[in-house]
């Protein structure tokens, strides 16, 4: 456990530092991601938003191509390219999205996904969720083809060739990975993922703020004349209370001190206005 060796003032100063730390964001500047109480915060505040950012953007690049279908009429395997995945938001989403696609009759043969990340820590808590998930829908016989998708995706983290998967669809994603701070290290990997993959969908996300264009113009590797650009603003029209996070939050709460007005507040699936670019390659 995290806590274990800390006195109460220590627990009670690490939680608040790593709370006030969330504040960066509102000004582009991520915390450190890698500190593991953080990684904790941040899963347990922003992994429902994240997933819900994810499936509008994916539901959208459907609508985009007007076939309404998950893949290509010439498709029947995906690939996923998932960078900066933090806590595997992107990886749910497309779990759900496929059980959608078996659901509605849809052909999908198999499924890579490559969770890329600076931070292990993310990684690490992204995975034992994921884990977890996998245990809380295998008796759900309601949740079949979710648990069918689950069981499908393989994850690798190694880009390699997709010769194994003929008629393969790539998509490479960045779901609020580009930061003011780091658009020189991201146009560069971003641009070294698209040459290796050369993908069919491309996907990028970040908060809706006058900034953020301009940002997502200094690392798309996307901006060539083979792929249509659709940019769209994403709200937050509903939401899900989240009452077990709630519950964790406003126990931890009565065990520090001073307490921290961020932990007494309820935690739902509510995200602040995004900005997604979606490109789809030109048949």
């Amino acid at each position: 456990m995290l806590s274990d060796k800390l006195s109460l003032s220590e627990k009670g100063r690490k939680i608040r530092q790593c709370l006030n730390s969330f504040s960066g964001l509102q000004k582009g500047n991520p915390p450190d991601y890698n500190d593991p109480w953080i990684a904790l915060f941040y899963l347990t505040w922003y992994q429902a938003m994240q997933i819900r950012i994810a499936l509008f953007l994916i539901e959208e690049q459907k609508k985009i191509r007007n076939n309404n279908s998950l893949l290509g009429c010439n498709s029947q395997s995906l690939h996923v390219i998932d960078f900066g995945c933090g806590t595997l938001a992107m990886k749910f989403a497309v779990a759900w999205e496929v059980a959608v696609a078996l659901e509605k009759g849809e052909q999908i043969s198999s499924i890579k996904m490559d969770a890329l990340d600076a931070n292990p820590a993310m990684v690490r808590l992204g995975t034992s969720l994921w884990e977890q998930f996998k245990i809380e829908i295998k008796d759900n016989l309601s949740l079949g083809q979710l648990f069918n998708a689950v069981n499908m995706l393989e994850s690798q983290n190694t880009i390699s060739d997709n010769s194994d998967m003929p008629a393969t669809e790539i998509w490479l994603s960045a779901i609020h990975a580009v930061y003011s701070n780091n658009t020189q290290q991201v146009k560069a990997q971003l641009a070294n993922l698209h040459r290796i993959s050369s993908p069919d969908i491309g996907f990028l996300s970040g908060r809706y703020h006058t900034r953020q264009s301009s940002l997502f113009q200094k690392v798309s590797p996307f901006a060539n004349p083979q792929y249509k650009f659709s940019s769209r603003k994403i709200t937050s029209k509903s939401h899900t209370q989240l009452p077990n996070i709630t519950a964790w939050r406003r126990r931890l709460n009565t065990q520090i001190s001073p307490k921290h007005n961020f932990l007494s507040n309820p935690v739902t699936s509510r995200f602040s206005d995004a900005l997604g670019w979606i490109y789809t390659k030109a048949n």
